[in-house]
């Protein structure tokens, strides 16, 4: 039995390192200057050299200066290049200037195998010569491997003609990037000596242009409302409920299995790369006036629906898993060849609907059916044995070709039928116009007049006939030739709620109107109850043919059993409760059983801006030498059961006073700090201003007390995974795009957690990075940041506590959570991994906090990949 009743969907949370880059600059420390105080002040490239001088990536002189504007060499700028992107395979040299003694020549070795340099042609690579900046843009090209093609970006420069014919197109390339640019005089400058302040700022520039994946994990909508905007790598949408819209992605989309069940929608995106689908449910990823080139369906687990629609195009479709393909309104060519891999699971089912130019299918045992539409070529390959086409009454399929034996079943038509040999004993239930091959004349097919069939045919009942009669009940109907047209729809007609109004909420949560729409899939309403529980009719109208079923989810993540509503007109009760979230998901099925969608409700009470708000620390780690610091923060997501703004502005103020001494909007959380609270308890007064107007206001009583932890052993065990581990996980999870460095999994002896502390019922959880080596115990969480509900469950939660969820007590250990995480794939990470804390918190049956438990993960070699170094940061022995 787990111990959750019901986890959601991300129990395994991916956790993506962003490791810092780390590059000591000592070039020509050796050669100090005339002392200066600060040669950086009011330098042109102040700001980049800062950064670097402050996060120890760049250091000076003995006398303090930095010297921006003195050349660099050639070896001085290859080793930076190959800090910076953390290169270090080495390749076989023979340069006649350079040594095997000489400090560069491992540097220049790595920039050979890295293919950046290559030397010049009399066999020297003149290592100490300074470089000139159209030198250092070949290199740069070279090593971002940037297409050089033309040198339109270099024409614009004034001295454009005195830029050499060999760097012209990589000069182009790098400006085109916006990685190098020319002087406030119009020149580029070809020949000039790079200097130091260039160096920095050209590698600052050549790594911002190597962007690693943007990751979409929360529910939202992404992208311009209005024009495009160009991502350079590639884009992962690991959450349902994702929007990206005018978007241009130059590498591959992978929609992963993270997303579950669940919805992904793209408008007007095109994608230059690969596109793979791992996750998605019935509703389906949705594709609109989008351009792919190629699409890759491999989802681990059950049928995924693709749809598309208006001016969308596809070029190809790689089945590997069950899926179906819908065009619906298409103005342009939708899907263009399709794929049937042979890797298709026995057994699949793939569904067809729309105009397909070439379907090739591969695969064996498998059903393919096409309820509408058209195929213009139709292969089945020689090893595609056992397969069976379902032609629905509205088919067609212009060119059909057998080289295996295949069934078709349905009143669709095939316009041509090439049966070669290997598909000697097709089978056809329609007869095809016209039959050719070698094979032609050893299909079966049926007679040519029907004959009588009796009083109520095989599909009707004792005396239904072809459609049903009396007995034959509505699925009948719909799996008839001439179904009605009501039987593919899966649209309800009306939902309400007595006594209350719906609202309808987009992908964010925000309301847009009111009242039901049959293509609005979300709603909320306000549970204003104070005093007592009640019960509410909701009536929800369908179709005739439909099957319809709801369920009611609370505030722990526990569903009530599904139930049929199979009326015309059904009216089920809710029981709603003061201070309670509900959420009420109802399913539709069409007629004909091929489209479902759902639609939900959320019940949920107004929160007021005590019950909304709270405080979190934004480490568990504090000043040390490493610089680490941990403040506050305020977070506050809603007012009034509606959700707030991005744009929305808090205002804090101290109790008296006319001035707020902190002012921030919704999207960035209002930052504190830790001597802005004297007392660990006491209240503030907060605004939200909308539009430079009040919009609510109220005050807040904070809790900053500690939270004890519990020292005793309460049945938490954590294990860190081996390094085969990692291994079989990456290999066996399609959703992981990056090989794991590290990660761990949680257990809990629920029954030795009731010895210790029988009134616990609900857990939450938390895992952190340990930035520095410490030897106590992290900063305990104070009360504030474990408060449970200021949000509803179903909406985007603030915070990162993970929770609440109910303890199920039984006789194992059970599972809790499973932390993943991947390697970096920037060529600018250390590859260093830290310990971690994991932390977990207790609540009793009222959601009052017991105390938190913090369990101490250690990682040596043994559990990290291969290549990267355990830096043991919880060391508990350190004096």
């Amino acid at each position: 039995m787990p111990l959750l009743k019901k986890m959601r969907k991300s129990i395994s949370l991916l956790v993506i390192l962003a490791m810092s880059l780390s590059i000591i600059s000592s070039v020509g420390a050796a050669e100090a200057p005339t002392p200066i105080t600060d040669d950086l002040k009011g330098h042109w490239a102040e700001t980049n050299l800062r950064k670097w001088v402050e996060e120890g990536l760049l250091q000076g002189y003995n006398d303090g200066s930095y010297q921006p504007n003195k050349a660099i060499t050639r070896a001085e700028l290859i080793a930076l290049t190959n800090r910076a992107f953390d290169l270090k395979e080495k390749a076989a040299i023979a340069f006649k200037d350079l040594p095997s003694t000489n400090w560069a020549f491992d540097q220049v070795a790595t920039a050979v195998k890295a293919e950046y340099v290559k030397g010049y042609e009399d066999g020297t690579i003149r290592p100490n010569q300074p470089i000139s900046r159209e030198e250092a843009s070949s290199m740069i090209a070279n090593l971002l491997k940037l297409e050089l093609a033309g040198d339109a970006g270099a024409q614009q420069f004034k001295d454009a003609s005195i830029i050499a014919a060999w760097s012209k197109p990589a000069v182009s390339a790098l400006v085109t990037e916006s990685i190098i640019s020319g002087y406030a005089n119009g020149n580029f400058g070809p020949k000039d000596k790079l200097t130091r302040a260039q160096a920095v700022t050209l590698l600052v520039n050549a790594l911002a242009a190597v962007k690693p994946a943007a990751v979409y994990d929360k529910p939202g909508v992404y992208g311009p409302e209005s024009g495009t905007e160009t991502i350079k790598g590639n884009v992962i949408v690991a959450s349902a409920g994702v929007t990206l819209r005018n978007l241009i992605i130059e590498g591959d989309l992978t929609i992963a299995s993270s997303v579950g069940e669940g919805d992904a929608f793209f408008k007007k995106i095109t994608v230059k790369g690969n596109t793979a689908i791992q996750g998605g449910g019935a509703n389906s990823i949705h594709f609109e006036d989008s351009v792919l080139l190629r699409i890759i369906v491999n989802k681990n687990d059950g049928t995924v629906r693709v749809v598309v629609a208006g001016s969308t195009t596809i070029q190809y479709v790689l089945i590997q898993s069950p899926v179906k393909l819908e065009e619906s309104f298409v103005t342009d060519s939708g899907f263009g060849n399709v794929e049937l891999s042979s890797t298709l699971p026995t057994g699949s089912q793939v569904q067809l609907t729309g105009l397909f130019e070439n379907v090739s299918v591969l695969a064996a045992s498998i059903k393919v059916s096409i309820p509408s539409g058209s195929v213009q070529q139709l292969t089945f390959g020689t090893n595609a044995a056992n397969n069976e086409v379902n032609l629905g009454k509205e088919a067609s399929v212009q060119q059909l070709i057998l080289d295996t034996v295949t069934k078709l079943i349905g009143q669709g038509k095939v316009i041509k039928a090439t049966v070669n040999n290997g598909g000697s004993g097709s089978s056809f239930e329609t007869q095809p116009n016209q039959v050719v091959g070698e094979a032609a004349g050893s299909i079966t097919t049926p007679p040519s007049s029907g004959g009588s069939t009796g009083g109520g045919g095989s599909d009707g009942g004792n005396s239904g006939g072809s459609d049903g009669g009396n007995n034959g009940g509505e699925s009948n109907v719909c799996a008839q030739e001439n179904a009605p047209l009501e039987c593919k729809d899966s649209s309800l007609v009306n939902i309400e709620i007595e006594g209350y109004t719906l609202n309808q909420l987009n992908n964010n949560y925000y309301e847009t109107d009111s009242g039901f729409k049959s293509d609005v899939y979300s709603y909320s309403i306000i549970n204003n109850l104070v005093a007592s529980s009640i019960q509410v009719p909701i009536t929800v109208t369908k179709s005739a043919y439909e099957k319809v079923s709801y369920s009611i989810e609370n505030r722990i993540d526990n569903s009530f059993e599904t139930k049929p509503l199979t009326d015309i007109n059904s009216t089920f009760f809710v029981d709603i409760a003061p201070h309670e979230d509900l959420s009420i998901n109802i399913s539709v099925l069409s007629g004909d059983e091929i489209r479902t969608k759902f639609y939900t409700i959320y019940i949920h009470y107004p929160r007021s801006i005590q019950e909304a708000s709270r405080i979190e620390r934004t480490s568990s780690f504090d000043y040390n030498e490493y610089g680490h610091k941990s403040d506050l923060r305020y977070n506050l997501s809603m007012v009034n059961g509606k959700k707030l703004l991005f744009s929305d502005i808090i205002e804090l103020y101290h109790v008296g006073a006319e001035q707020p001494f902190q002012t921030c909007s919704v999207s960035d959380s209002c930052s504190l700090l830790v001597e802005d609270f004297p007392q660990l308890t006491g209240t503030f007064n907060v605004k939200v201003i909308r539009d430079q107007l009040l919009l609510e206001s109220g005050s807040y009583q904070y809790d900053l007390r500690p939270v004890t932890r519990v020292v005793e052993d309460i049945g938490v065990r954590v294990e860190a995974l081996t390094k085969q581990h990692l291994i079989d996980v990456f290999n066996e999870e399609p959703w992981l795009t990056t090989p794991l460095s590290h990660a761990f999994k949680a257990y809990l002896n629920p029954q030795k957690l009731k010895q210790v502390y029988p009134e616990a019922k609900y857990f939450s959880y938390y895992a952190e990075t340990i930035p520095y080596q410490i030897n106590n115990y992290p900063l305990a969480p104070v009360n504030d940041m474990l408060k449970m509900g200021t949000t509803p469950f179903h909406f985007n939660s603030s915070g990162f506590i993970y929770g609440p969820n109910h303890i199920v007590f039984n006789e194992e250990e059970q599972g809790l959570t499973t932390y993943y995480y991947s390697q970096s794939n920037s060529p600018t990470s250390p590859n260093e991994v830290r310990d971690v804390f994991y932390f977990i918190y207790l609540y009793d049956e009222n959601f009052n906090l017991i105390g938190y438990h913090a369990t101490p993960i250690a990682f040596n070699e043994e559990h990290l990949a291969d290549g990267l170094t355990p830096l043991h940061t919880w060391n508990p022995f350190i004096e």
